[in-house]
């Protein structure tokens, strides 16, 4: 049996990649459908002065 198999382990990396990815997505819309309506304001108000400049 072969120690190193690009079809399974393949296989396992994009199915763990997309698993990964719809996780993500399922925990955003989650914290918008819970936190939204209470953080929201808050959130965009203070994120500019918190929140350094990216471009360098």
């Amino acid at each position: 049996m072969p120690s190193q198999g690009s079809g399974i382990n393949g296989h396992l990396c994009k199915m763990r990649a997309s698993l990964d990815e719809l996780v993500i997505r399922i925990s955003s819309q989650i914290d918008q459908l819970v936190y939204g309506s209470v953080y929201t304001p808050q959130v965009v108000r203070f994120t500019p002065s918190k929140v350094p400049p990216e471009d360098g």
